[in-house]
């Protein structure tokens, strides 16, 4: 049996003799005449190896290092050290044991330098420890500003939260924050309380707008946003703090809910009665004060000398005739008060003459309220579809938001027709009114005598005693 010998680098193995040197120095041979790799200190130069130059451990060629041997340095390993580099933690023998943070390789003196975020590596691309801050293969990726110390696990970006963060990796704000630091508060009026973390925009609560909810929709007013600007205002708008405007016509004061004086109504259109003294009169009702010669709830009637009695349903009369000049019950009507307010009159209240004074009822027009609002009319969103005074919609036709439409004047038209109708019928039962009225006191007076006799009283006692004369005027 052969026995194989092991031979050490630079010899060859023979057969015969045993280990045979290599016949070139430095190489790696298996027969006495070829190299085809060299030994270390030794590097390839044609078919043969060289030296490398001194104090290589390794190298490419005669004038790149691979490796320096302990205490020297250099591209050809020119400079002696003795451990005295800032990248090497050196032994008490003065040799490279560790290299400091940021360098790697101890058998180059840690002159190689790891990738710019590692704390420690072990070659160029793998880091061993990342600085503060940083996490990933490479440290390419930075910890969210949310870990608490700007540290995070280094593989996945995991943290424990510093104030106002959450989250896995504390990159996202919590409930009611938002900005980069999580510093700012979101709005109060965001629906939960919250908002996008980079800029806070939200979604409003009711009567809330604006991209942070910090402002009300038009017509609301108020810390919550819960007043409504008042009907005086223009457009309807208002400041949001106090609810000041800028009023319409015959509107007043600050938040414009009062009517200027001489004037009530729920639009301010009613002018108050010339009896009402200088402080004017009730902006819903045009109740008011009245001067010396005036009477009544309203100040209409002109006060008279006469004794004459009223009936008991009159709350008071004319003092020639004692036709009622205002009723006992503010739901009657009529020159002895015995016709009922139509039920669409607000509060089913109304003058005298039957005009329901303090407006309508919801969807009704007309003076004595008793139009409904036509159908086509679209809906608003507070009050009346119509106006209460001539029917036309407020808001334009069902599907259109015209209010000008040869539709919508056709059906003003149709409620001035309707008008004049009422009128018809109201003069009719008043006729019949007077007819009863006249024979119950048994005057047999002729109607010229009757108009002349209000002619006269009117010049005696200055009182208009005809308080139906609007009617034929409708």
């Amino acid at each position: 049996m052969i026995q194989t010998l092991a031979c050490d680098p630079g010899y060859w193995e023979d057969l015969q003799n045993g280990c045979q040197r290599c016949e070139y120095e430095g190489c790696i041979c298996t027969n006495g005449l070829n190299c085809p790799s060299c030994l270390n200190g030794f590097y390839m130069r044609n078919i043969v190896c060289a030296v490398c130059p001194n104090n290589c451990l390794g190298c490419l060629n005669a004038i790149s290092c691979q490796t320096c041997r302990p205490g020297y340095t250099g591209s050809v390993c020119e400079h002696t050290i003795n451990c005295a580099l800032d990248n090497c933690i050196c032994t008490p023998e003065s040799t490279c044991n560790e290299c400091k943070h940021g360098y790697y390789n101890t058998a180059n003196n840690c002159t190689n330098i790891c990738f710019i975020n590692c704390l420690t590596c072990t070659d160029k691309t793998t880091c061993i420890t990342c600085k503060q801050g940083w996490y990933g293969t490479s440290c390419e990726f930075t910890c969210s500003e949310g870990c608490d110390g700007r540290s995070c696990n280094k593989m996945d970006g995991t943290c424990s939260c510093a104030a106002h963060f959450t989250g896995p990796k504390c990159d996202k704000c919590v409930l009611g924050r938002y900005g980069m630091s999580c510093e700012m508060l979101c709005s109060n009026k965001c629906v939960d309380g919250s908002c996008n973390k980079l800029d806070g925009l939200c979604v409003c609560k009711t009567n809330f707008a604006g991209s942070k909810c910090n402002q009300c929709v038009p017509g609301r007013y108020g810390t919550s946003c819960h007043k409504q600007c008042s009907d005086g205002c223009i457009s309807r708008a208002c400041n949001i703090i106090d609810g000041n405007c800028t009023c319409l016509v015959n509107f007043s004061g600050d938040t414009c809910e009062d009517c200027v004086t001489g004037k009530h109504g729920l639009l301010c259109d009613k002018t108050c009665s010339t009896g009402c003294d200088r402080n004017g009169c009730n902006q819903m009702n045009g109740s008011c004060s009245c001067v010396e010669e005036y009477t009544g709830p309203t100040c209409e009637q002109i006060r008279s000398n006469s004794s004459t009695t009223c009936i008991a349903n009159c709350l008071t009369c004319n003092q020639t005739n004692g036709w009622c000049l205002s009723c006992a019950s503010k739901h009657m009507f009529g020159f002895t008060c015995d016709f009922e307010c139509s039920k669409h009159c607000l509060n089913q209240s109304c003058s005298i003459n039957g005009d329901c004074h303090l407006g309508c009822a919801l969807n009704f027009y007309g003076k004595k309220c008793d139009i409904p609002c036509p159908n086509k009319c679209a809906e608003v969103e507070t009050g009346s579809r119509c106006s209460q005074e001539n029917g036309v919609c407020k808001n334009g036709l069902t599907g259109t938001s015209e209010t000008g439409t040869l539709e919508n004047k056709s059906v003003e038209t149709a409620g001035i027709v309707g008008g004049v109708a009422v009128v018809v019928i109201v003069g009719l039962v008043l006729a019949g009114v007077l007819v009863y009225v006249r024979t119950r006191r048994n005057q047999r007076l002729q109607s010229s005598e009757y108009e002349t006799t209000q002619v006269r009283s009117k010049e005696a006692t200055g009182t208009d005693l005809h308080v139906y004369a609007g009617l034929d005027e409708r």
